[in-house]
Order: C-alpha cells, then structure tokens, then sequence
C-alpha cells in the first residue's frame, strides 16, 4: 500500500493531461475485452414503468423485477455519482478531514485552542466559499487546510501543509471501499457493452477524483466523468457539463440512468431529464420497489441491479466467478 500512495503523493498538475478525456467525455479509459454479445430489444419507454398497484410496495417478488429489467436494459449509460454511490456518504473523505483536523487541534493545543467541531465548522465553511476550479488536488486542499488554521492560529509552514495532505491522503485511501456488490455489477455493465460515467461535484478537484477511481479499481470499466451541479453551461452549446458528457458519448437522455445515493441527487437527474435509481447502499437486504409518488427506483444496494441486468444476458454470459473485492 506504501507504494501506491507514493505514486500519487504529488497529484496530477494537470489532470487533462494525466487523465486524458475524462472530463471532455471521450473514453479515458480502454477496455480490453472481446466484443459483448447485443443486448435484448428494450421495450417501449411508456411501457417500462407502469407498475401494477398491487406490486407497488414489494421489494423482493419476482413480479417487481420482472418490470425492472427492461428498465434497466432499455439504458445504454449507467451513471454513479462518486462520493454517495462508489464510497458511499463520502466515507473516506469525512475520515481523511477529521484526521487533518484533529492533527491540527494538537499543534495548536492551549487552553483557547479551539474545539474539533469549530475547526470542522470552519473547514466546511472555507470549503463552501472555495471552489477546484481544475486546482491541482495537493493546492485545493492544502489552501483550505491552511485557510481553516488562519481562523485561529499563525501562517501555517509549507512543509506543515504538505504533512497534513500526506495524512489526509493516507486516511482517504484507506476508508476507499466500494460497497457492496458494486464490481460485481461494473462486471456485468462490462459484459452488456454499456457505457460507464462517473459523476462529481463541482467542489472536488477533477485529479482527486481519478485518483479515487483508480484507487477503487474501477478505471478500467469507467468511459467518462463529468460534474453535476454546476451552473456552468458550454460556451458553443449552451448545455451543462453532464448534457454536454451525454451527447459527446452519442447518448440521449432517455438511455441514461443516474445512481444516487441521496435524494438531492434524484432532484438533479429530474433537472437533467434522465431516470433514477435512490441507491441505499448501506442496506443488509436485497430488494426492489417502484416509488410512484417519486417516479423513481429504489434499491437495497447494488446486487439487485446486477442480478435484474444479468436476466437478460444469455446463459453463457451470466457466469461470472471473478472476486468481489475492494483490494483485488
């Protein structure tokens, strides 16, 4: 583990050349697999969410998957917002915070040092008013970092910030865990020839977030990230970073699904016009269930979303052996 994050302890100056067409929605990343087999006819979109009432509060029947699969087979682009799907509630990045701040209450230790909720308060504040802006992630972070001591404190030393962004580093990777069934299920997209995007918050540096990919283990199957939530629109088409990551990959809006792992990420992909599925990624049970009142999916983790895909594929392609792991 050492020596991975040696490798990334100085990010990426330049992510677009680093990462190549991650954020300008050509694939960056190449699969080197044989071609998939065609994936099933879908059927008709006013066809595929129509519930019968009866089914509307199953979360298990048979029935419920038998209208989620075509669903899900009718999207040729599968969407994951990072911080609250790929390591859910941005685990690692709340931990890799707390460690640099309480670090921080100890240098600073007096009897007016300041409480590690007020530190936190004012990091997140600083966070707020500061924006990656294609920062390289070691002067993102450590800007803020030195921002929040300057609210109670002297002029941070620079090898001090670089001390503190090792900490914030070594903790992030650590707490990087995919939940559960998630590579499974980038398998099985793998397999049906499905396009992969992984979706960012505008506030995260773009390096940081191929480094989280990467350390996930999921570039090889990832085609393309884009930011969510930004009022930015392009220049010469006037769309948003995510429409503008959609029609640079030949996708329409009605082949895309976004998973979410919070409710305000379904009110984005109502303003984006594409489907959602609320992913509870935490969850010890398997199910399904059709939300009516929310015209959206919901799903106990990501293994029901394998398995409904995995219906479709011929017998020959179901079989996958491989392991499930975050350390592979």
């Amino acid at each position: 583990m050492a020596d991975t994050l040696s490798l990334s302890t100085t990010a990426a100056a330049n992510p677009e050349k680093d990462h190549p067409g991650m954020f300008d929605s050509r694939p960056s990343f190449k699969r080197a697999h044989s071609k998939p087999s065609p994936t099933p006819a879908a059927a008709r979109p006013d066809q595929l969410l129509q519930v019968p009432e009866k089914q509307a509060s199953s979360i298990s029947g048979t029935d419920i998957m038998d209208q989620f699969t075509p669903f899900l087979i009718s999207k040729s682009c599968h969407v994951f917002m990072l911080n609250s799907t790929l390591h859910p509630g941005g685990q690692a990045t709340k931990a890799a915070v707390s460690a640099v701040l309480s670090a921080m209450q100890s240098m600073l230790a007096s009897p007016t040092s300041p409480s590690l909720s007020a530190l936190e308060e004012t990091y997140s504040s600083c966070a707020s008013a500061a924006s990656a802006n294609g920062q390289p992630w070691p002067a993102y972070q450590k800007h803020l970092f030195g921002a929040t001591l300057r609210k109670f404190g002297p002029e941070p030393a620079e090898d001090q910030l670089d001390s503190w962004f090792r900490l914030y580093k070594k903790t992030y990777y650590t707490h990087l865990l995919p939940p559960r069934g998630l590579l499974a299920l980038f398998r099985t997209l793998m397999r049906t020839g499905a396009k992969v995007i992984v979706a960012v918050e505008p506030e995260m540096s773009r390096d940081q977030a191929a480094w989280a990919i990467e350390h996930l283990y999921l570039s090889n199957f990832v085609d393309a990230m884009t930011v969510v939530g930004s009022s930015e629109r392009d220049a010469e088409t006037g769309q948003t970073p995510f429409a503008d990551t959609l029609a640079r990959l030949g996708v329409g809006r009605e082949e895309a699904v976004l998973y979410c792992g919070e409710e305000s990420d379904c009110e984005f992909a109502r303003k984006e016009e594409v489907d959602a599925v609320l992913v509870d990624v935490d969850a010890d049970e398997n199910g399904v269930r059709w939300d009516g009142e929310g015209s959206k999916w919901r799903v106990a983790g990501f293994l029901p979303v394998r398995e409904a895909i995995r219906r479709s594929m011929p017998d020959d392609m179901q079989r996958d052996r491989s392991v499930d792991s975050a350390r592979m």
